[in-house]
């Protein structure tokens, strides 16, 4: 543990889970970064809260994913924001993958590339 936090990896890329209360500013202090610097890496806006156990990557997410799965099928109530933060990769880079806006809306079943 750092700081009191469990630090996780996905695709590389380090993050912590947000416990109850969090706020991006509390973790960017733990971690050296700013709280603004957290927001760009986890593609939240600036004005955007955390939940509890809401994953919260502590430096930039890479621009692909490096695992072996090529292809993500959409869960019911799933966003691109959910799916880009599961695999640690930039909503950006997912999008144009997909070629979608990094805003679209995402049907349940749909598949989306992730490599």
């Amino acid at each position: 543990a750092h700081r009191g936090y469990n630090v996780y990896r996905t695709n590389n890329v380090c993050y912590v889970l947000a416990k109850e209360g969090d706020k991006y500013e509390h973790i960017a202090s733990l971690f050296l970064v700013s709280a603004n610097s957290l927001r760009r890496y986890n593609d939240v806006p600036h004005d955007s809260q955390l939940e509890k156990g809401q994953m919260v990557f502590i430096e930039r997410k890479r621009k692909a994913w490096e695992g072996n799965v090529m292809l993500h099928t959409v869960r019911h109530g799933e966003s691109l924001h959910d799916i880009a933060q599961a695999y640690g990769i930039r909503i950006r880079s997912l999008a144009r993958l997909n070629r979608l806006r990094h805003d679209a809306k995402i049907a349940d079943g749909q598949t989306i590339k992730v490599r």
